[in-house]
């Protein structure tokens, strides 16, 4: 009767080892919940026409993206650049006065141009009546 008992028992046993072997995912733990889906893991908030602010729901890091053809190319908060000292309009004047100071240059060689051009024409008018006398 103990045989008959303990090969019930290993029988029972077995069946119960194959019904866990044969479908594992009927007994799964069920996924976790607290991690948002692939699709649904970042937030993407247009900031311009060529850039967008990527938020990870996950960690909470904010990431600035560039819209390169039909690449997103981002640079993390963490490697974010540090904010200027200097105030806006200053920022705006520091600009332009290079502006101002990129024309004056552009002037200059403009003007050594013209000169240039004047002796060169001056030399041709020389030499032209020279060979004339």
């Amino acid at each position: 009767m103990n045989r008959v008992r303990s090969s019930a028992f290993i029988g029972a046993v077995t069946v119960l080892f194959l019904s866990f072997a044969a479908a594992p995912h009927a007994h799964a733990e069920a996924p976790d919940r607290s991690a948002p889906a692939a699709g649904e893991r970042y937030q993407i908030i247009r900031a311009t026409e060529q850039r967008v602010w990527r938020l990870d729901k996950t960690s909470g890091e904010i990431t600035v993206c560039a819209l390169e053809h039909d690449r997103m190319v981002c640079a993390k908060s963490t490697d974010a650049a540090v904010a200027p000292k200097r105030s806006y309009e200053q920022l705006a004047e520091e600009r332009r006065a290079k502006k101002a100071q990129d024309r004056d240059a552009q002037i200059a060689m403009l003007d050594r141009m013209l000169n240039m051009f004047r002796e060169l024409v001056a030399y041709s008018i020389e030499q032209e009546n020279a060979t004339t006398e």
